[in-house]
């Protein structure tokens, strides 16, 4: 038996999955939306009893190791190190496979030279501030000292430290590195006016910033404390194919496991918010790269909890945008809390480093206090609600009735009710001015999905995406229904297909895909043959058919190609 067949034998591989995404059951399999594009409804299907995943909505699958290696952005090797390790078994390392001996031969394209590049530049921002935490009188080290950060802290967040006189530039020269690769991850600069190169970074603290993949995509430099210049307090890495805001949670890697566990995200708005919360024990805090917040990350976090803890800054952005997320939030079914910082602290940061002045520090998660978002914004509004001003009393009630419109009507009765107390309003005219604005929210909703779903059906049934899907179906369907299709004719509607698909291309006929992708045949089998007749097969291999008929220039460029397309048209 190979270590493959080994690990994935004595491995559960929904325990492995639902480390990464939030299982639901499903009969003898599991369910969750996929986490690799975004989707409203489950279609990840995860079967214990053959050790596979499929993903119904993009046709894609496979087994434990292929899973944990589309997650963590690595080779299959390496998805198996990953996996042999928490089992406590020893892998050579030095992979076997040929699969693994080309993937390392392949050649490096620009974007993960700068992968390369981004880690190479947070190792030595890192063995810099390691040098320095020699000296404590350093001013950098008492900064840290300062901020709390350990050296255990820094070790973990590989925190570091850019020195000044283009520190990074001199050690690229000596390299002979690509300047410009390193102007386009954001760690050089090119001088326009002067044409030179530069350091981005200089005199900063530098706190690494990671991908969902674990990966280094960027820094946030901030500045030390004696710094009296007017440069800006925090600078980050511009936006780039590497550093993506939209796509980025700081510290997922850390907290993604607890997350899991305790079933509740805690968003921060800064960096420093959620390395302090981690020194303290609160291991489920991630915060984005400043206080938009976009549906992307939202989509992606649903896959984990359905709970957010909103530990915004007190000021006045930090409360706007901690409205503007719940809304998103609310729309996508998260279940949203304000986690209260009390005054005068004015961020989660300062707010745990007082408690664990005051407190046990193995108490201090239960010692904080979470509200309903609701209460929190009525109390926030309070002077506003009971004001004599008419106006703005009916401004400040409008802006808290459309939040409660999100909701659901057992919670707008009970918020009714308690704004009515406080305004002296009615019950019934909130209940219903709220339903009003309801109306009025799903009128504009029903107009925009009605734009999406045409412009996703256009999409969708007129690209490879759908043909590969129906492909899937049609080739399920041949394997285990009692009607017999033709062989022959699928065989070259393979060959045909396979010059518009690399994933097809690699076998080198239609019965090694068959037998490569068996398992994955037999669920979508068990899971769609309930919709599968004899006729819609039919149906989709006519769809099938066209899309080649429209890949007709490309056909008839090759005779033998051309050939085989005319044969199955009379088939």
């Amino acid at each position: 038996m190979s270590i493959w067949e080994e690990i994935k034998n004595r491995v559960a591989i929904e325990e492995i999955i639902s480390e990464y995404v939030q299982l639901l059951p499903a009969g003898q399999n599991f369910k969750c939306l996929s986490p690799f594009r975004q989707e409203r409804t489950p279609s990840l299907i995860v079967s214990p009893s053959k050790k596979i995943w499929h993903d119904f909505g993009s046709g894609e699958g496979g087994d434990v190791f292929e899973f944990v290696a589309r997650m963590e952005n690595i080779s299959r090797f390496e998805a198996l190190k990953k996996i042999a390790q928490r089992l406590g078994i020893e892998v050579d390392s030095k992979p076997r496979t040929t699969e693994s001996i080309q993937a390392q031969k392949a050649h490096l394209t620009r974007y993960e030279k700068g992968l390369k590049a981004l880690a190479w530049s947070a190792e030595l921002y890192h063995k810099v501030l390691l040098k320095i935490l020699e000296d404590r009188s350093h001013p950098v080290i008492q900064y840290c000292l300062k901020r709390g950060l350990s050296g255990e802290i820094i070790q973990s967040f590989g925190i570091g430290y850019a020195p000044r006189d283009n520190f990074l530039l001199s050690l690229a020269q000596k390299y002979n590195l690509d300047l410009d690769l390193l102007v386009d991850i954001g760690v050089l600069k090119f001088d326009e006016q002067k044409l030179v190169y530069k350091d981005k970074f200089s005199d900063r603290l530098m706190i690494p910033i990671k991908d969902t993949n674990s990966r280094i995509v960027g820094f946030t430099g901030r500045v030390l404390d004696y710094d009296k210049t007017d440069r800006p307090k925090y600078l980050n890495s511009p936006q780039s194919e590497w550093f993506n805001k939209s796509k980025i949670w700081f510290g997922w890697e850390k907290a993604r496991k607890s997350i899991l566990q305790k079933k509740v995200a805690i968003l921060v708005e800064g960096n420093m918010d959620v390395i302090t919360a981690h020194s303290f024990g609160l291991t489920n805090v991630i915060a984005s790269q400043g206080t938009s917040f976009t549906s992307q990350q939202l989509s992606f976090l649903k896959n984990y909890t359905d709970n957010l803890w909103l530990a915004f800054d007190n000021d006045d952005a930090g409360q706007v945008a901690g409205t503007k997320l719940f809304v998103e939030a609310v729309k996508m079914g998260f279940s949203t809390k304000k986690l209260i910082i009390p005054h005068p602290h004015k961020d989660l940061d300062e707010y745990l480093n007082y408690l664990a002045k005051t407190t046990n520090l193995g108490q201090i998660e239960q010692n904080l206090l979470v509200q309903d978002f609701f209460d929190w914004q009525i109390e926030q509004m309070q002077p506003l609600l009971v004001t004599d001003n008419l106006d703005k009393q009916r401004q400040a009630v409008l802006s808290i009735l459309k939040l409660l419109a999100l909701t659901d009507t057992i919670t707008i009765d009970q918020y009714a009710g308690k704004l009515a107390k406080i305004t002296g309003l009615s019950k019934t005219k909130l209940v219903l001015e709220t339903e009003k604005i309801q109306q009025n929210q799903q009128t504009a909703s029903n107009k925009t999905s009605q734009t999406t779903e045409t412009l996703e059906n256009i999409s969708s049934n007129s690209t490879s995406f759908h043909i590969l899907q129906s492909w899937q179906l049609v080739c399920s369907y041949f394997l285990f229904a009692t009607h017999d299709l033709s062989r022959i004719k699928l065989a070259k509607i393979f060959v045909l297909l396979q010059a518009f698909f690399e994933n097809l291309s690699q076998f080198k006929s239609f019965d090694e895909y068959l037998q490569h992708n068996q398992t994955i045949l037999e669920l979508i089998w068990e899971t769609k043959k309930g919709e599968l007749s004899y006729d819609f097969i039919q149906k989709i291999l006519k769809s099938i058919i066209f899309y080649l008929d429209q890949k007709i220039d490309s056909l008839v460029l090759d005779p033998k190609k051309y050939e085989l397309y005319s044969q199955i048209k009379i088939m």
